[in-house]
């Protein structure tokens, strides 16, 4: 099948997807996507519940996003603020709640009405979706105008959308396919590397209690004694190291070899020492383990980390010695692990890397190389923290893609 068309969308995920449905039916659009659904990377985000945004100003918001992602972002999230986002979308007919952590769900906390909200604003507009047709190639005309390939068809259209993503989750469709086609285009392509991904801990000593979580961890990274980052929030520990909000935000810093220092708790370790000996005056005849549980750690992680002080956890807090405090606030407090390396594409939730965004018009998403071609969402060298920031970033780049692409 040929088809001549006005726009032409590579990649039917979250970015390609929200840029389809806000071009009017004026503009006539076709959505080429490789695989046989739609938006399934959108559908795995939150954990099914999909938290598509945060919410705070354009200047809160892009304190989450790492490097030249900041410059590049400013104006698409000064046009679309997270109070924007919401409005367009209930325009669309979907109602979105913000919970007490600032993060945004729809109202029925279901991934499924926001693609489904994506889709039939689509159709409203009478916009075409091609499934299982992957693109083999995006070439200029001498006319100005691009045609791409896929399979034994092409189309022929004014401009062309690459909203292919990432690399990571390969199994919902995001395999780097974009690199490729943006490279023949003549872009440069940032190494994609891993983002938003789990930490593999050498000869990791807490492997027994996968799955054991808490809300407020202190997380501090280390390379050759000089700190590289900060981060606090949930940690989640894993069979083969640790995971969580806290880990993935920080995993984009992280080599293999580096430090992390941990702490369970939110004082201190010179505040615990004191709070032993206090406990000890105060009734000295308290197991140790009672008086460790009003830390709000969980008790099966304050069991071995007894275990590892070599501490029996009943023993009276009054017969603690000096060195056996020292031990167990240090282990609560600051824990030091050997990063052996993070999770892959497979785990990883975004991807750090890709079209280098100093061949991107940040006001436009146009590129600077080939008028005409757009970049929007993950394919672009940007990435945020967790907590709606990635979702937020494409839906705001295919927003002025679509926006400037209306106007031209």
């Amino acid at each position: 099948m040929n088809s001549t068309v006005n726009v032409c969308i590579v990649g039917g995920g979250a970015a390609g997807l929200f840029l389809a449905a806000n071009l009017p039916a004026s503009v006539r659009t076709i959505i080429v996507e490789k695989t046989s659904n739609l938006g399934k990377k959108l559908l795995l985000t939150g954990g099914g519940r999909c938290n598509f945004s945060h919410r705070g100003s354009a200047e809160e918001l892009l304190q989450h996003y790492h490097g030249a992602g900041r410059r590049l972002l400013r104006p698409a999230l000064r046009a679309m603020s997270s109070g924007k986002l919401l409005d367009l979308f209930s325009e669309m007919g979907l109602a979105s709640e913000v919970d007490a952590d600032g993060r945004v769900f729809p109202l029925s906390e279901r991934a499924s009405d926001v693609l489904t909200t994506l889709r039939r604003q689509i159709e409203l507009s009478g916009h075409e979706i091609l499934r299982e047709s992957r693109v083999n190639s995006v070439s200029r005309l001498p006319q100005g105008l691009f045609k791409t390939r896929y399979g034994s068809s092409e189309i022929v259209s004014r401009f062309v959308v690459m909203a292919t993503g990432g690399c990571s989750y390969p199994a919902t469709g995001s395999s780097g396919d974009g690199y490729a086609l943006a490279r023949k285009l003549g872009h440069t392509i940032i190494r994609p590397e891993p983002a938003l991904t789990d930490l593999r801990i050498t000869d990791f000593v807490l492997s027994g209690l996968a799955g054991v979580s808490l809300r407020h961890a202190g997380l501090v990274l280390k390379r050759k004694g000089e700190t590289i980052a900060r981060k606090i929030g949930e940690l989640l520990i894993t069979h083969h190291g640790l995971s969580g909000p806290a880990v993935l935000n920080l995993s984009g810093y992280v080599q293999p070899g580096d430090c992390l220092n941990a702490s369970f708790t939110v004082i201190s370790e010179e505040e615990l020492k004191r709070c032993l000996i206090n406990a000890s005056c105060e009734n000295g005849s308290r197991h140790l383990i009672t008086v460790l549980s009003q830390l709000e750690v969980p008790r099966s992680l304050l069991l071995r980390l007894c275990d590892l002080a070599k501490i029996d956890h009943t023993k009276h807090i009054s017969q603690l010695t000096r060195e056996e405090r020292r031990k167990i606030a240090l282990l609560l407090c600051n824990m030091e692990f050997v990063i052996k390396g993070k999770g892959g594409f497979d785990s990883a939730m975004v991807t750090r890397g890709g079209v280098n965004l100093g061949e991107v018009n940040p006001k436009t998403m146009e590129s600077k190389l080939v008028k005409g071609l757009y970049f929007c969402g993950e394919i672009l060298d940007i990435d945020g923290e967790t907590g709606g920031y990635n979702l937020h970033a494409a839906f705001a780049t295919a927003y002025l893609a679509a926006r400037h692409i209306t106007r031209s």
